[in-house]
């Protein structure tokens, strides 16, 4: 797809409008969560088990690596397939890539202000807004 449609244009630039309401909700998130934590806002509770903040990272990195392999769990169209087909699994698999990347990042800010374990939580969320920025709906992803 050297000269892409109109049809192309809007879908990236729709989708690209999409992924940057999920990238802002994570790195606002973020923010906020950092600020209570480092600012004394929100304490986090006592009595919880010490083993609760790497389960919440674990949990967010298996679904950062879901988000990774999600595009070979549907199938592509078949050679030859419309247009449209290929926009909407390109659309389909962009946004739920995303909605997986944004729930491990709010999964491990979630375990930061449980736990009040800030360095493997905000890791983990800096991972998950990386792979946001590197999965950014392209042209070459219509392509492959």
């Amino acid at each position: 797809m050297r000269n892409p449609s109109a049809a192309v244009e809007q879908h990236l630039r729709k989708m690209g409008l999409v992924c940057s309401a999920i990238l802002s909700g994570v790195v606002v998130f973020s923010a906020v969560v950092w600020y209570l934590v480092n600012r004394g806002g929100f304490t986090s509770p006592e009595g919880l088990p010490n083993y609760l903040a790497t389960l919440f990272n674990l949990v967010a990195f298996v679904a950062l690596l879901k988000a990774h392999f999600l595009p070979r769990l549907f199938p592509p169209p078949p050679a030859g397939a419309s247009e449209e087909a290929l926009l909407t699994r390109h659309g389909r698999n962009t946004i739920l890539g995303f909605a997986l990347r944004e729930g491990a990042g709010f999964i491990a800010l979630v375990g930061v202000l449980l736990t009040g374990r800030q360095a493997g939580g905000f890791a983990l969320a800096g991972l998950a807004i990386i792979a946001m920025v590197f999965a950014w709906p392209r042209l070459d992803q219509l392509e492959g």
